[in-house]
């Protein structure tokens, strides 16, 4: 989907455009849109808040209550930030998973993308481990606090990198001290570099860049977005409209 939406708008290549392309493109799936952070954060998230939003990615009250919270994941396993990919270099790579063997699959998706020396660093003079960024924005899925992250990761690593993590754990231990967390580098480069920089003055309004479910014709001539602000009211759409959107306070996620 994300290379399809740079093949179709382009690429950002500002946090704002980048912020404004994870909320703004949208796929229409049935009766409903969803941006790239709808997924992540909406459904694959249990709704939670985006990195740095004030709020849950879909509505819950009563009166504006999103119907797309019938669709999210219940119990959220912190494993997906390695499998999703927004088509930035320090993204974990694209995989193929199956319903069958997706505990096993993610299981070495993150054993894969911690052994990346540009993903999760130790450092066992300083005792400290240096996290890519996907940890720290997504703190809340991975540990409750920084002093937990050592714990997480003996999940994650294997042969020598959870061997050095464990020394680092030791030492910190011995002289009654906790691993210091620091923070890598993030690469937001992308392989399609040469496709067109995403326009913001194009896309002002919200780009559904292709439909993957088809809708009913009586659908297609009026679905109410959910996303819509309370000042603009519902917001028409038709197979071939572009409306606009609420853009959420987030910057743009892995």
């Amino acid at each position: 989907m994300i290379k399809y939406a740079f093949i179709k708008v382009g690429t950002g290549e500002t946090d704002y455009s980048r912020l404004v392309f994870f909320n703004r493109v949208k796929f229409q799936v049935g009766p409903d849109l969803y941006s790239f952070q709808d997924w992540e954060n909406g459904i694959l998230r249990g709704n939670r808040k985006a990195p740095y939003a004030m709020s849950l990615q879909f509505s819950n009250k009563a009166k504006k209550r999103d119907p797309r919270l019938d669709y999210v994941v219940k119990n959220v396993d912190a494993r997906i930030h390695f499998a999703l990919n927004c088509g930035a270099e320090s993204c974990p790579p694209v995989s193929y998973y199956t319903a069958r063997n997706l505990h096993r699959e993610l299981h070495l998706a993150a054993a894969a993308f911690c052994e990346d020396e540009g993903n999760l660093y130790i450092d066992e003079d300083k005792r400290e481990v240096r996290l890519s960024k996907i940890f720290l924005w997504y703190k809340q899925d991975f540990v409750e606090n920084n002093k937990q992250y050592s714990e997480r990761l003996m999940k994650y690593t294997m042969s020598l990198k959870k061997q050095q993590l464990q020394k680092v754990c030791d030492s910190a231990q011995r002289e009654l001290k906790h691993v210091k967390v620091g923070s890598l580098p993030y690469n937001w480069s992308t392989e399609a570099e040469s496709i067109a920089t995403f326009d913001l003055n194009k896309h002002k309004l919200q780009e559904r860049v292709g439909p993957l479910q088809a809708l009913s014709q009586k659908k297609r001539n009026s679905v109410s977005h959910p996303h819509s602000s309370s000042e603009e009211g519902k917001t028409e759409l038709s197979a071939s409209s572009i409306s606009s959107a609420k853009l959420a306070e987030v910057p743009p996620s892995g």
